[in-house]
């Protein structure tokens, strides 16, 4: 499968650019049974196609995705 670059947005007035698409790093990702080599490919990929939001926080799988990410 062949996947296009990230197209971005800017942030109000300023010159802050963001990818449209972020990546979703909750419920799987923080759990131990989510192989850590999938998850360093995974977000090796996005940076590549130049993703530059990750969605995460303190509460997402028991507070274990977001130290992951």
């Amino acid at each position: 499968m062949s996947l296009l670059p990230a197209k971005y947005l800017r942030i109000g007035a300023s010159s802050i650019n963001i990818s449209k698409v972020g990546l979703g790093c909750a419920s799987a990702w923080g759990q131990t049974w989510f192989d850590e080599k999938i998850a360093i490919a995974i977000v090796r990929r996005a940076l590549e196609l130049g993703v530059t939001v990750f969605d995460t926080g303190p509460s997402y799988s028991h507070g274990n995705a977001e130290p992951r990410l």
